[in-house]
């Protein structure tokens, strides 16, 4: 993978020309969703380099998200800021390896986050008020995105039932995964249903149903050195359940011994500026059991990762679970 990653490094630094970026130097960040470098300059400027994966946004979809973000900046938002190139676009397309991948360019927020502080060491106690700190930024995030009228132009994938259930869900048919058995094939499918009436009878009305972040761990939560935070990667953005993207958070908590503490602490400050009544919040474990789901499906058709004990080790995890929901 690490081969593959500089080949790609080659292949796309010449077309850091295009955004005046000649003679920078790239430093691989992340393989994940997009290949993702970190851009230097010679003057010590740095930026965000994606390599686009292909297939997954069609053009319109990645000009929606520059139009999300632009719109969340303008509201005070702290979110990446996708920088054109001297022709004015925002997404380049480029020939590489026998196809073609879109390439962007963002500015660098700096911070470290959620899940490097953690690294670092934590008392729970510290942690549950980071949790409610940004419990009450997301608040705002949906209450912004509550009231947000689109473009007629603006186009993004949808976590609703067809997102998660339907015929082409937008991670991946996860139980169709090459890591589950036959016993655990059906005992998901099984309860799909259940589990698919119960999220229907939450409805799609705007206030829990909106434009959310959709990939809310704590890699794309950011604290700078004054304790702001700040949301960085937007590229799965889509249109879903509010509890979707809470449980996206949450979910990465789910096996930590003070989880009850954790989440009540991001629920403290989710409620200080936008309503959520119990009978929602009690949804929360379901929908990070979806989350679970449909991870098995995006890790499932991203082999080239290489986390294949992770994966074996979750599909475990959430068919333990799948009789509860059922």
């Amino acid at each position: 993978m690490l081969s593959e990653s500089l080949d790609i490094s080659q292949e796309v630094t010449p077309h850091l020309e295009n955004w005046g970026l000649d003679g920078a130097q790239l430093f691989l960040k992340s393989i994940s969703e997009n290949i993702v470098f970190k851009v230097t300059c010679r003057i010590g400027n740095e930026y965000v380099l994606r390599v686009h994966r292909p297939n997954y946004h069609s053009y319109r979809a990645l000009n929606s998200e520059k139009e999300w973000l632009e719109s969340l900046s303008l509201a005070g938002f702290q979110v990446p800021k996708i920088l054109p190139t001297k022709q004015g676009e925002h997404y380049l397309l480029i020939n590489m390896n026998g196809g073609s991948r879109y390439l962007s360019v963002l500015d660098w927020i700096e911070g470290r986050s959620l899940y490097e502080l953690e690294l670092k060491g934590m008392t729970v106690a510290f942690l549950e008020q980071a949790l409610a700190r940004v419990g009450e930024l997301i608040s705002r995030f949906h209450l912004y995105s509550e009231e947000w009228v689109p473009s007629k132009q603006f186009l993004r994938h949808r976590f609703d039932l067809e997102g998660f259930f339907g015929k082409s869900p937008f991670w991946g048919r996860y139980w169709d995964s090459k890591y589950l058995s036959s016993d655990q094939r059906a005992c998901l499918l099984g309860s799909q249903d259940v589990i698919a009436s119960k999220i229907t009878a939450l409805g799609y009305s705007k206030d829990v149903f909106g434009l959310i972040h959709g990939d809310l761990h704590q890699g794309n939560i950011l604290f700078d050195r004054g304790k702001n935070i700040r949301l960085i990667d937007f590229d799965d953005a889509g249109f879903g359940w509010y509890l979707y993207d809470i449980a996206s958070l949450l979910f990465e908590y789910k096996d930590h011994p003070e989880f009850e503490t954790l989440s009540e602490g991001f629920l403290r400050g989710y409620r200080k500026q936008r309503f959520m009544s119990g009978s929602d919040w009690r949804m929360l474990h379901l929908f990070m059991h979806i989350r679970g789901r449909a991870t098995i499906g995006w890790a499932s058709e991203r082999p080239e990762i290489g986390n294949e004990t992770e994966i074996l080790n979750l599909v475990e995890s959430v068919c333990s679970e799948a009789s509860r929901f059922a």
